[in-house]
């Protein structure tokens, strides 16, 4: 079995600027009533999500991240060009250096 987390990451100098990084950041803490009250990183809101998955509330789960969805598209219409970028390189990254038997 493939071991999921490997500590392994990805750096690349400028990919998002401290000036983007900023205005998402008070976005999402100007919004409360869009990720709660625990959004901040000291409240682990994933953590949060995924124990709704873990108690059985799937459909809990997936309303409040349908939710934070529709709002990060609509407040950062960059968003999804970002993450596929993203996903892209992890996935490069995984089949250049996965081991074949």
């Amino acid at each position: 079995m493939k071991k999921l987390f490997t500590n392994d990451f990805i750096v690349e100098k400028g990919f998002l600027s401290p000036e983007v990084c900023q205005r998402w950041q008070d976005t999402i803490f100007e919004n409360p009533k869009i990720f709660g009250q625990g959004v901040e990183p000291d409240y682990g809101h994933l953590a949060a999500f995924y124990s709704m998955l873990e108690s059985g509330l799937n459909e809990s789960y997936f309303r409040f991240a349908d939710k934070n969805n529709k709002f990060l598209v609509e407040n950062f219409p960059e968003i999804k060009k970002i993450i596929s970028y993203a996903g892209i390189k992890i996935l490069i990254k995984q089949l250049f250096f996965c081991k074949f038997p």
